[in-house]
């Protein structure tokens, strides 16, 4: 399964990223639908997402797309 950011590189579209280990933080996405249709996050990826959430908001559905892998359908919006 193509994580979000290898999809996009595949059609060559560019995505921010950083270390592509899920810890810098740097390829941030809010899932806007589909967030059923994405891989659980690994524990790193876990962890870097709780601390995204203390600057962006608990509320949102935050993944990184270094490391979320697409099981179907989605939206998402970049977060700076």
């Amino acid at each position: 399964m193509p994580t979000v950011l290898q999809c996009f590189e595949e059609n060559t579209i560019k995505l921010p990223h950083g270390c592509l280990a899920g810890s810098c933080g740097s390829c941030r996405i809010e899932i806007l639908e589909g967030f059923e249709n994405l891989s659980e996050p690994s524990f790193i990826e876990n962890d870097t997402i709780q601390s995204l959430k203390s600057q962006y908001g608990n509320e949102r559905q935050i993944r990184l797309s270094c490391r979320a892998k697409i099981l179907g359908p989605i939206t998402f919006k970049l977060l700076k």
